[in-house]
């Protein structure tokens, strides 16, 4: 699901500088990517699922990306900045993408995005409360930062470019219904991909509960789940009211 975002951003909206190490051709992202990647599955680990969904949107300066749920009680920025004990607020979600290999220890995900800005030479993501829920600026490079890292409003949109490099800019000035999509896991392969790490992290959850998580309609979750059984990639043992799911495949 994250690649799949950062795929999306990559072909349409971020700039992908290019040069040469020998004979090969390098073309990392404008931003650190692994840093990008955390951010995305620290949003989908810690998503209020009863909420809306999460929300990103691209500016020639920034990204920012926001997503529903106050911070746990006792749990403030500051906190978040310094070391703290791991609250994921989707335990299942959080044990599956540890399982997956996604994230590597447990409450290190936000020194991992600060430690990427600052190693590629860029200010620090500003973490704040807003709205309901937390916003993460992400800085991209160019415009030039005020004194604790944040850019200036009255820069905003007025990096100087190469003319290709503007005509991706100017699509970024804000989120598409695609990378929307694509944080909520709009393919069907997606999805189904999605439904196989979560029974494999608890093989008696229930489709309702799937649902919940994935923040998807029961009847979706119904129809999916089916295919995949037809396909074999999952068998259900035992009866709906009893049994377990278990990964054929």
């Amino acid at each position: 699901m994250a690649d799949l975002v950062i795929n999306i951003l990559r072909s349409k909206y971020l700039i992908s500088p290019i040069h040469y190490e020998g004979l090969q051709r390098i073309e990392p992202l404008e931003i650190p990517e692994d840093a990008l990647r955390e951010a995305i599955f620290n949003s989908i680990i810690h998503k209020l699922y009863i909420g809306v969904h999460t929300q990103m949107k691209v500016w020639n300066d920034r990204i920012e990306l926001w997503n529903d749920g106050e911070l746990p009680f006792g749990m403030t920025i500051e906190n978040l900045m310094s070391d703290h004990s791991s609250k994921p607020r989707n335990p299942t979600i959080a044990a599956v993408f540890y399982k997956a290999g996604f994230i590597e220890s447990w409450g290190r995900g936000i020194s991992k995005i600060c430690d990427g800005f600052v190693d590629a030479g860029l200010p620090e993501p500003k973490f704040e409360e807003s709205c309901g829920g937390v916003l993460v600026t992400m800085f991209r490079p160019g415009i030039p930062g005020n004194d604790d890292g944040l850019t200036k409003k009255k820069n905003k949109g007025k990096v100087p470019m190469l003319a290709n490099q503007a005509n991706q800019a100017n699509q970024a000035n804000q989120a598409t219904e695609q990378v929307i999509e694509a944080m909520n896991g709009a393919t069907e392969d997606s999805v189904q991909e999605y439904i196989l790490q979560i029974i494999t992290a608890n093989p008696s959850i229930t489709q309702k509960e799937i649902a919940v998580e994935i923040q998807k309609p029961l009847s979706t979750v119904k129809y999916y789940m089916h295919q995949m059984r037809k396909k074999h990639i999952i068998e259900r043992i035992g009866t709906s009211q009893n049994g377990n799911w278990r990964v054929v495949k």
